[in-house]
C-alpha cells in the first residue's frame, strides 16, 4: 500500500508516520506544503492521498483522479473543505478520523474558565510585573446559564463537565439524546441565546446557527461569552471575524483552532 502524505508536520506527526508505515507495511510519500494544482503531481503512483484543512475543490479532485488517487483521507473530524459531490461524481473515496471527545471536553473548559476570570489579561499584566487588580475581576461559573450546542460525543462530555460546576444548562441538537436530559433541559435556540450567559458550539455551522451567532443582533440580549471548537471552516472564519469586529458587544470568545 502507498499513501502520500500532505502537510506532514515533524514536531507531532512524524514518529507516528514512521511506526506505523513499517508496523503496517505502507510506502509513505511526504510533502511539508499543503496540496495545490501546483504540487498535485506528486501523488502519480499513489492511490491513497492524506491531508489536513486545506480546501479540495472540484479541480484540484480532478487532477487527483487524473493521477490515479483512489481515495482522501483527512487527518481531522470535519470535512468541510472537502467537495463532497465533486469526490462522488469523480469516484474518490473520503474519510476523516475522531478525536477523543474528553480531550476536545477538556480544552473547552480551560477556554471557559479563562475566558470568565479574564486570563489572558491577567497573564499580559504578569508579563509585566504588573499584579493590580483593577480589570481583573472574574465570575463564577457555577452562577452561569450555559448553552451547548450540539449534543454528540463532544457536547455530551462538556455537558457531563459542566454539570459538575453547578451550572444551568440548556442544550440543543436537532436529535436529543436521552443520556443528556439528565444533565442538561432542552431548548430552542431562540431560549437560548434569550437565557444563557456562554454559549459554547459543537456541531457543523450550519446557515442558521452562523446567521444567528453573526449576524442577527437580537439574539445577543443576554450571552456575553461565546466558546466552539470546529474552526476550520470558512464560516467558523466568520465568526473569528464577528468576534473581533463586534467586541463591544461581546465580553469574551475562545476557539479550539489546533
Amino acid at each position: 500500500m502507498k499513501i502520500f502524505v500532505y502537510n506532514y508536520r515533524e514536531f507531532d506527526e512524524a514518529e507516528y508516520f514512521e511506526k506505523f508505515s513499517k508496523e503496517y507495511h505502507v510506502e509513505l510519500g511526504i510533502c511539508k506544503e499543503a496540496p495545490s494544482l501546483e504540487n498535485a503531481y506528486l501523488v502519480k503512483g499513489y492511490e491513497y492521498v492524506s491531508i489536513i484543512t486545506t480546501k479540495i475543490d472540484r479541480p484540484l479532485l480532478e487532477k487527483f483522479r487524473e493521477f490515479g488517487v483512489k481515495m482522501i483521507s483527512t487527518r481531522t473530524v470535519g470535512y468541510d473543505h472537502i467537495d463532497l459531490e465533486a469526490a462522488r461524481q469523480l469516484g474518490i473515496r473520503v474519510s476523516n478520523v475522531s478525536y477523543s471527545p474528553e480531550c476536545v471536553a477538556d480544552y473547552t473548559m480551560m477556554l471557559i474558565l479563562m475566558s470568565i476570570r479574564k486570563m489572558k489579561r491577567i497573564m499580559q499584566r504578569a508579563e509585566i510585573n504588573d499584579f493590580s487588580l483593577p480589570g481583573i475581576q472574574g465570575r463564577e461559573l457555577p452562577n452561569f446559564t450555559i448553552g451547548v450546542l450540539g449534543t454528540g460525543r463532544i457536547g455530551q462530555a462538556v455537558i457531563r463537565d459542566l454539570h459538575g460546576f453547578g451550572c444551568k444548562i440548556y442544550a440543543y441538537d436537532k436529535y436529543e439524546n436521552e443520556a443528556v436530559k439528565q444533565f442538561a433541559e432542552y431548548a430552542d435556540l431562540s431560549v437560548i441565546y434569550e437565557k444563557c450567559d456562554l454559549i459554547t458550539l459543537h456541531m457543523p455551522l450550519s446557515e442558521d446557527i452562523f446567521y444567528r451567532c453573526v449576524c442577527d443582533e437580537k439574539y445577543e440580549r443576554r450571552c456575553r461569552y461565546y466558546q466552539y471548537s470546529e474552526g476550520k471552516s470558512d464560516r467558523h472564519k466568520g465568526i473569528d471575524r464577528s468576534f473581533g469586529i463586534r467586541e463591544s458587544r461581546r465580553s469574551r470568545s475562545g476557539c479550539d483552532r489546533r
